[in-house]
């Protein structure tokens, strides 16, 4: 859904995957990736980046049903917790 200068995302990064999973489920993987994340002997901030954006985006969608994806790419609509996810990815992958 459009509307003004952004998009409701129902599904994951980037609009992919529209409601395969309930909210609630999606805020309680982003919690139990939290506690794996905080119970790591190594600390490394890629991982937080990833936690981070999940929580936001997972309370985004359990209080509102969706995501509000304020940035535009070409097709491609996200927010900065999908910014903060993908940059988290790419960390983690790089100290691997």
């Amino acid at each position: 859904m459009k509307q003004g200068w952004g998009s409701a995302n129902y599904g994951f990064s980037f609009g992919l995957g529209e409601n395969l999973i309930p909210p609630v489920l999606y805020l309680a993987l982003a919690i139990c990736f939290f506690v794996w994340v905080a119970f790591q002997k190594k600390r490394y901030l890629g991982w937080w980046l990833i936690v981070a954006g999940g929580m936001a985006n997972g309370l985004s969608r359990v209080q509102f049903g969706y995501v509000w994806d304020y940035f535009h790419l070409g097709p491609l609509w996200f927010n900065l917790a999908d910014v903060s996810i993908i940059l988290g990815v790419i960390l983690a992958l790089c100290s691997i």
